[in-house]
């Protein structure tokens, strides 16, 4: 019998989605409400520093919408059928958009921020949307390039925030690869997260080739995914873009 420990905070929150999976399929698991005291001292164990996590015989899955998704393949709520899966794959992932947009009104509502709901919405909401979006569209207009950035600002965009990210985000995934043991990012092989990792790299790469260079095992995976038989016809073939 499979054993299933959901670590996540006292809250319903994130993990609520695998709890309520896991409660409607009558599935014993260990339901860990972390206080936030422990927090610090546990989030080095999780692959990614964040909760939830679900451990499935001892070995762990972070993020809640892999952990809902697995959960549901598992126990019958995943669809009929892959088409009505990637409906309800849709319909969540516009709820995540809709809960995010929406999460600092949430947050004064449910007492984890300081205001009033209705001040909020009427006094810093409303008039912040109305002041700043024309004053970013005047910017957009001015930089004359489609984006926000001049070309003049690339070099403080590269070191201050690309230039971060990348050091400390490659490391993680080059972790990941070397880990699944498959040459690929699923121990069982090629899945469609290879495919979107490659192509971002591939961009990546368009704009910091000498940065990206650094990291051996991504660059290899990239050239292993597009020497898959089909991807490789593919690529000979499509238009050349830069992203």
């Amino acid at each position: 019998m499979v054993q299933y420990k959901l670590t996540y905070f006292p809250v319903r929150g994130l993990g609520e989605i695998a709890r309520l999976i896991l409660h409607y399929a009558n599935v014993t698991f260990e339901d860990v409400r972390m206080a936030q005291d422990d927090w610090p001292n546990y989030k080095n164990k999780t692959p990614f520093g964040q909760l939830p996590v679900l451990e499935v015989d001892g070995k762990p899955l972070a993020q809640s919408f892999a952990i809902a998704r697995f959960l549901a393949r598992k126990h019958g709520l995943a669809g009929k059928d892959d088409w009505e899966s990637a409906q309800i794959d849709s319909i969540a992932d516009f709820m995540k958009d809709l809960a995010n947009e929406c999460r600092p009104y949430f947050g004064v509502v449910s007492g984890r921020m300081e205001g009033d709901k209705d001040k909020l919405y009427n006094e810093v909401f409303k008039p912040c949307i109305e002041k700043n979006m024309p004053i970013l569209e005047k910017l957009l207009k001015e930089s004359g390039s489609g984006f926000f950035a001049k070309s003049g600002d690339k070099d403080k965009l590269y070191n201050e925030v690309f230039k971060p990210c990348i050091e400390k985000n490659m490391p993680i995934l080059e972790k990941l690869l070397k880990e699944s043991g498959s040459g690929f990012f699923a121990k069982s092989g090629v899945s469609w997260v290879d495919f979107f990792i490659a192509n971002s790299f591939e961009t990546m790469e368009g704009f910091a080739a000498d940065l990206l260079g650094n990291y051996k095992e991504l660059l290899a995976h990239k050239e292993r995914v597009y020497s898959l038989p089909q991807i490789k016809t593919y690529i000979a073939s499509r238009p050349k873009t830069p992203f």
